[in-house]
Formats: C-alpha cells, structure tokens, sequence
C-alpha cells in the first residue's frame, strides 16, 4: 500500500450531502484506451469533426486513458 504525501494535523467529521436526490446517469461508449495519453489525443484528434464535440478522455481506475463518446 501506498502512503500520501501529507501528515494529518487533527481530525474533524465531515459530512456532505448530494445537490440533488434526482441522480441522472450518464453513458458512454469507449472506442479506445490507451497506456499513453498522448495516444489517446492522438485517437480524439483522428475523430470526424461530428464525433470530435461528444468524444472525450477519461482516465480509468487502471490508470488507462480511455476515450469515449458520449
């Protein structure tokens, strides 16, 4: 296990609350995913301009870019 970079000087209880109980989900379709995140501009870049303005890069919890539509 990995430790963060910073020290803890106190605690406190924090507790937050959702703007809005009304959750939309959100889908999307992945057409690549890459180790690089140059190859993964690359691959949005190489997009027609229609699929361009609904493409972007998300990094996924394996650390992959991943681009997608949607």
């Amino acid at each position: 296990m990995r430790k963060l970079g910073f020290a803890v000087l106190g605690t406190s209880i924090l507790v937050g609350k959702a703007f809005s109980d009304n959750i939309q989900k959100v889908y999307s379709v992945q057409i690549g995913a890459f180790s690089k995140k140059e190859n993964a501009d690359r691959k949005l870049k190489s997009l027609p301009k229609e699929l361009k303005r609904q493409a972007f890069v998300y990094i996924n919890e394996k650390g992959f870019y991943t681009v997608r539509l949607g």
